[in-house]
């Protein structure tokens, strides 16, 4: 993370790059600390807890909404690197945005209802596909807006 982190500064403060690349740093910055945030409050240890509560106090039900969207991350990886090799990354990222904000809504009635039905199974496969193309089209962005060999 530390390199990671060195990385983007550098490209912050070096002169080569242009005004672009550096919105792109700037945007990519602020992205990894709000998903950050949102990963820790709305799809971590809070949510598990939510999870365990509604479902009668199963942890074997936490661990299927859990893994539902860790496996749907896995399975869209390569598709979703294929894409963004290929196609746009800017309509990509916006694509990925709307279904992150998707499964947000679809999240937010979910637990107004305190629903452990299909529908937040579908949410957490939404949420895992966005989050992939949403990563996957960012970091490539990312990576375009530096200067070859950095």
């Amino acid at each position: 993370f530390c390199e990671f982190c060195a990385v983007m500064l550098s490209a912050l403060t070096n002169d080569t790059v242009g005004p672009v690349a550096r919105r792109n740093v700037k945007a990519i910055l602020v992205y990894q600390f709000l998903i950050g945030m949102a990963d820790t409050i709305a799809l971590g240890s809070v949510f598990d807890a939510f999870l365990y509560l509604i479902s009668g106090s199963k942890n074997e039900f936490v661990g299927y909404i859990e893994s539902v969207n860790g496996l749907t991350s896995l399975v869209v990886a390569f598709p979703v690197g294929f894409a963004v090799d290929r196609y746009n990354r800017t309509a990509l990222l916006r694509a990925g945005v709307f279904f992150m904000l998707l499964s947000a809504f679809s999240l937010a009635i979910t637990i107004w209802r305190h629903s452990t039905d299909w529908q937040l199974w579908v949410t957490m496969c939404i949420a895992g596909f966005g989050r992939e193309l949403v990563t996957s089209a960012s970091e490539a962005i990312f990576a375009d807006s530096l200067k070859a060999g950095r």
